[in-house]
């Protein structure tokens, strides 16, 4: 049996910024909306200041995640779970990734 998929690809464009000892980045997605969320956790350093995100990556194809210590942020912060390629490069577009609605993601943005 044959499976059909009836999905799109979307690309965000968004960017990731230094704050103090972690870096987040920040999606911009339409209607002005930002969904914001800590990049690769445990690098440099997992901050215990976690304001105005609304996810945190649990994979990243570049660093070592402590994916149990991010699952008990994410549910202490009520956080999505993203994995990022964190693609420095063409050839690793696409390591890791996220399936997700759109609406989920504006749906949390602020």
């Amino acid at each position: 049996m044959e499976r059909s998929f009836n999905s799109e690809v979307l690309i965000i464009p968004g960017q990731e910024i230094d704050i103090r000892w972690h870096q987040e980045v920040e999606l911009f997605l339409p209607n002005g909306a930002t969904f914001r969320f800590l990049a690769h956790p445990g690098y440099p350093t997992i901050s215990n200041v976690i304001e105005n995100i609304q996810g945190i990556e649990i994979e990243n194809a570049l660093h070592f995640i402590d994916k149990e210590r991010v699952m008990a942020l994410a549910e202490e912060y009520d956080l999505l779970l993203l994995s990022n390629s964190d693609a420095h490069s063409i050839d690793t577009i696409g390591r890791c990734y996220t399936e997700i609605d759109i609406e989920e993601l504006i749906a949390r943005a602020r």
